[in-house]
C-alpha cells in the first residue's frame, strides 16, 4: 500500500488536466501535492541555504530553488505520514506498461521510474524519506546541483534504483518552470 503524490504548481490547470488524464489511464489514485513557488522561499532557504547551488544560464535560479524546497516539503509529508509514495510530476507520460500493483518496498529506498539521475518519478519508501529529508537539512549541508542530481548524489548512502526501461518520459507540451526557453 502506498499513496501516490503529483508535485504540481496549483496555477497550473492545464498540467494537472493532463496528469489527471494519465492516471485516470493508469488507475491510480492520488492526490496533488502544491509545489513552492519563489514566493514561498524565505531569505534564508534562497540566500545562505541554496546560496551553493550552480545555476546554468538559461536556466531560473528561484526556480530551481523553488523545485528544491518543494521535493524537501514532499519527503516531509511522506515520512510523517508513515507510508510509501509514489511521487510523480505533472508533465510525465507513460511509455511502457509497469505493474503498480507489485512493488516490493523492501527491496529499495528509492525506485527511480525514469533516468538514474531524475526525480520526476519515483517509488520513495517513507522511512528512506525521512532520513533523506534529515539529510539534506543538516545544519552543514549546502546543495550545489538541483534536486535531482543531489538525490543522485546519496547513491552511496542510500539503496536508490532505477528500472532497466524507463517507464515515464517528460512532456514536450509544456513549458519548463525552471528553463522556459530551454536548456
Amino acid at each position: 500500500m502506498y499513496n501516490t503524490f503529483v508535485l504540481s504548481l496549483e496555477k497550473d490547470i492545464e498540467r494537472r488536466k493532463h496528469i489527471t488524464a494519465v492516471l485516470y489511464q493508469l488507475g491510480i489514485k492520488f492526490n496533488f501535492f502544491n509545489a513552492s513557488t519563489p514566493d514561498d522561499l524565505s531569505y534564508f532557504f534562497q540566500s545562505v541555504y541554496c546560496k551553493n547551488i550552480d545555476i546554468g544560464e538559461k536556466v531560473i535560479a528561484k526556480a530551481v530553488y523553488a523545485t528544491f524546497h518543494s521535493h524537501l516539503n514532499l519527503l516531509t509529508k511522506i515520512y510523517n505520514s508513515r507510508q510509501h509514495a509514489l511521487v510523480l510530476e505533472d508533465d510525465l507520460v507513460p511509455i511502457r506498461d509497469f505493474d503498480f500493483n507489485d512493488i516490493d518496498f523492501e527491496s529499495f529506498d528509492v525506485l527511480q521510474l525514469m533516468s538514474e539521475v531524475s526525480c520526476c518519478c519515483q517509488f520513495i519508501t517513507w522511512p528512506a524519506a525521512g532520513d533523506m529529508m534529515w539529510r539534506l537539512r543538516q545544519q552543514n549541508f549546502f546543495p550545489t546541483q538541483a534536486f535531482d542530481w543531489e538525490l543522485h548524489k546519496l547513491r552511496g548512502e542510500f539503496d536508490i534504483q532505477t528500472v532497466d526501461e524507463p517507464v515515464f518520459k517528460q512532456s514536450s507540451n509544456f513549458k519548463s518552470n525552471l528553463a522556459p526557453d530551454g536548456y
